[in-house]
């Protein structure tokens, strides 16, 4: 979504991405952990029994983990759905529609560190038995890789593709 955006615009929807976003992000999932807590008897799980009808074996919320884990998920939305939402009622280029285009980037950004940490703190045991140090020395070797996997992209993408592209071009006349 943020690839088809001029740089002017994303500058324009960073105080509604990174202020309203952090915040729709951060509340949206501490209300569906409190949800979900305590694990066994929550009060989301109850619902889903007693409302729904669901089987307490498929419903049944069983560790911090489980509950941080699905608050995540539950807290993005789909950007294609609200972006053609907005774009069908005419509220793209209004205010509201900013806003709501910041929050949307954000939440495509933000889903990138769930999907980080959540491998790193199931090889840890969980929440539970995760400290600050043992996830900051897993996470550095990830970030590390990281960094150098974007590296390598920028080194291929401007030099090798560029002198390829060349190439072709050269050929074409």
């Amino acid at each position: 979504m943020g690839l088809e955006l001029s740089l002017d615009r994303l500058k324009s929807l960073a105080k509604f991405a990174f202020g309203m976003g952090s915040l729709q992000v951060l509340i949206t999932g501490l209300v569906f952990v409190a949800f979900a807590l305590p694990a066994g008897s929550s009060l989301g799980t109850r619902f889903l029994e007693m409302v729904c009808g669901a089987p307490a074996s498929l419903v049944s919320i069983r560790s911090l983990d489980e509950a941080v884990v699905i608050a995540a998920a539950l807290s993005m939305s789909s950007s294609a759905f609200v972006l053609q939402l907005l774009s069908e009622r005419g509220e793209t280029p209004t205010r509201f529609g900013s806003a709501t285009l910041g929050i949307l980037l954000f939440q495509d950004i933000a889903i990138v560190p769930f999907l980080v940490l959540l491998p790193l703190i199931e090889s840890s045991g969980g929440m539970e038995n995760a400290t600050s140090d043992t996830l900051l020395g897993m996470l550095g070797p990830t970030a590390f890789n990281s960094a150098a996997g974007l590296a390598m992209l920028l080194f291929g993408g401007r030099i090798v593709l560029r002198k390829l592209y060349e190439g072709v071009a050269a050929t074409l006349h």
